[in-house]
This record gives structure tokens, sequence and C-alpha cells, in this order.
């Protein structure tokens, strides 16, 4: 070390992979009767797969089955029913990655 700037001259660096926590998106949607079906389950699925890509880069992203619900009730869709995932909170360093998505249509409500 010298006078002017103290540091030590031995410094070991290691980083560590943050560990990664699967999950699977799984729910049937009922749409109202006045929606066109191919279009709302294609606006829906976007929607989850636009939301699961954002979440991946972040850690400690909880995962929350109420917010999956709301970004799968896009215009036309009457109600979510999901079957999968559950609760799931995340420590800190942990990722959440989502390793499949299965959204369906299960009826029609008139409302």
């Amino acid at each position: 070390m010298s006078k002017e700037k103290k540091r030590p001259l031995t410094d070991k660096v290691s980083a560590k992979c943050s560990p990664r926590v699967a999950y699977q998106i799984r729910a049937r949607l009922t749409l109202f009767t006045t929606a066109d079906q191919e279009t709302t389950l294609a606006a829906a699925r976007e929607a989850i797969n636009t939301w699961t890509r954002s979440r991946q880069t972040r850690l400690g992203q909880d995962i929350v089955p109420n917010q999956i619900i709301k970004v799968l009730q896009v215009d036309g869709v009457y109600d979510v029913a999901l079957d999968m995932p559950a609760k799931k909170v995340l420590q800190a360093h942990e990722w959440a990655e989502c390793t499949a998505i299965d959204v369906t249509i299960a009826g029609v409500s008139d409302g």
C-alpha cells in the first residue's frame, strides 16, 4: 500500500448466481358472449407473455396470483380461473422464471 491511496493488494471478487424459482401459469378464461374469442385469447396471451418477460429481469419479484389475474383481464374477459401458480414469496436474491403458460377459454357468459 502507498501513503496516497490505501488499497489492499489481494482483493478477491467472487460472484454468485442468483437462484431461479421456476413456475407455470395455467388459466381458464370465461369471455363475454359479445367478445371475439380469437382476438381476446390472443390479447390475454400477449399480455401475460409481456408481463412474465419483464419480471424475469428483476430479483425478488414475488409470484402473486391476483397480479396474474389482473394482467389476464383484457377487454372481453368476464372471469379468470387461475389453476397455477400458488402465491410464492421470493427472497431478495432470487428470480422467478415462468417455464410454461397455458391460457385457454373455459366458456362464455352474458355478464
